[in-house]
């Protein structure tokens, strides 16, 4: 069912969390940002989600600098540099 894709050792977890959550926190912060948003509207009743909110913000994420960096990055074979923008 995909419900796990990881099983640590408790001594492990931490380490892990720490590691995973450094991993999300290095992707582009515009992103982030708008996917903490989207997640947000999606908890919510859906008959109070603002979808269009959610569509500004991808189309947001796709005509930001930071997209364009990190498809170059990727072609480049590089580490993205993110700038917020």
């Amino acid at each position: 069912m995909g419900l796990v894709n990881r099983v640590v050792k408790v001594a492990d977890l931490d380490d892990y969390v720490s590691n995973y959550a450094a991993m999300i926190g290095g992707n582009a912060p515009l992103t982030i940002r708008q996917v903490k948003g989207t997640i947000g509207e999606l908890m919510k009743d859906p008959a109070e989600r603002d979808l269009g909110q959610c569509d500004k913000w991808v189309k947001g994420c796709f005509d930001s600098a930071d997209y364009v960096e990190g498809q170059a990055a990727f072609m480049e074979k590089r580490r993205a540099e993110f700038k917020g923008r």
